[in-house]
């Protein structure tokens, strides 16, 4: 599912902006704009290889974001899922083997969330204004049902051996929105490796990797932002070898008669959630999983939603709006980045 994540902040830290401090001990901080988003990638390096080693081991993870981007957009023509989504009607379409493996690991995340993810639902974005194309609006009951029928897996058809795709409806759309930022990030994290710098954070719009640690704390200290004051935190976390992912539902909706229809679209019933979830803070092993968690949560309410999170190994952090005010939610297992007695209004 699309979602907004732009809601984690990083606590202070000395960071020398595109550059170096002096001595052995090299901090590395860059930004760019990617996938439709602020990329930020920080390295803390003891190596002492120096920041020119760094920046070009910086700018090859760049170009990977890049790449992974041009391979899943939505908008470039010669990208496997636009050329699916234009062309696969009824037709196959061959695309890399990278592209097949998403789309199963889409398909199988799907199934084991009970459908609240579900990147072929791409279609009901597009019905609500939220994706590619279109207004804002409230679609017709019929429009509506017709676009169910249309969306989901049931209507994909996935050769692996053979490295192609075929959809069975024509209103049917891919969209990775859900996991392609997470698996990107991941990707960056795997080629700084590589390079021989273990200690990284990249962030691409709120799907962050912490590797490592940032030369003065036990990991990385991350701040998640309290959705009534944009400037505060509701709590910080300290991650080492771990993704955090949060995600919101309050800064891409629409108003219509005083009601709010948020971007965040329920494959199951074809329209946007409708709860008292704010946000959601994944912390797991990978940020593919967490990315695609953290929507789950969302479309599956707070009682389900942890079931989910913790039947994949990782732990969650939930802010609701209630009545009576913000109430706190949290997995069995988030206290150990924290020690925060969550379950309480903030």
């Amino acid at each position: 599912m699309k979602m907004i994540k732009n809601i984690l902040l990083f606590l202070p830290f000395v960071f020398c902006f595109s550059g170096c401090l002096p001595g052995p001990e090299t901090v590395f901080k860059h930004n760019f704009t990617a996938m439709g988003t602020f990329v930020e990638i920080k390295v803390y390096d003891e190596t002492g290889r120096g920041a020119e080693y760094v920046r070009r081991a910086v700018r090859s993870a760049e170009d990977e974001i890049r790449r992974i981007e041009r391979l899943f957009s939505l908008y470039d023509e010669n990208s496997d899922i636009y050329r699916i989504n234009s062309r696969g009607f009824e037709r196959w379409v061959e695309v890399s083997p990278e592209t097949v493996e998403m789309l199963e690991y889409a398909k199988l995340f799907c199934a084991k969330t009970g459908g609240a993810v579900d990147a072929a639902a791409g279609n009901l974005f597009d019905l609500w204004g939220f994706g590619v194309k279109g207004e804002k609006a409230i679609p017709s009951e019929r429009a509506i049902a017709d676009n169910l029928k249309a969306a989901g897996f049931k209507n994909v058809v996935i050769d692996r051996e053979n490295g192609r795709i075929k959809l069975k409806n024509r209103l049917v759309k891919i969209d990775l929105g859900a996991i392609a930022k997470g698996y990107a990030v991941d990707a960056v994290v795997k080629k700084l490796a590589e390079s021989g710098l273990e200690n990284t954070l990249v962030n691409a719009g709120g799907d962050v990797y912490c590797a490592g640690t940032n030369g003065k704390d036990d990991g990385w200290r991350i701040g998640i932002r309290n959705p009534k004051d944009k400037r505060a935190l509701s709590l910080s976390v300290t991650v080492k070898n771990k993704a955090v992912v949060t995600s919101g539902d309050y800064e891409n909706f629409f108003l219509r008669d005083g009601e709010k229809y948020s971007h965040i679209i329920d494959p199951g019933a074809g329209r946007p959630v409708s709860n008292d979830i704010t946000s959601v803070t994944v912390i797991g092993a990978d940020a593919r999983t967490a990315d695609a968690l953290a929507t789950a949560v969302i479309v599956a309410g707070a009682e389900k939603g942890i079931k989910i999170v913790e039947s994949e190994n990782a732990e969650c952090y939930i802010i609701m709006e209630t009545p009576n005010g913000f109430l706190e939610r949290k997995s069995k297992g988030f206290d150990i980045f924290t020690g925060y007695d969550a379950d309480k209004k903030i």
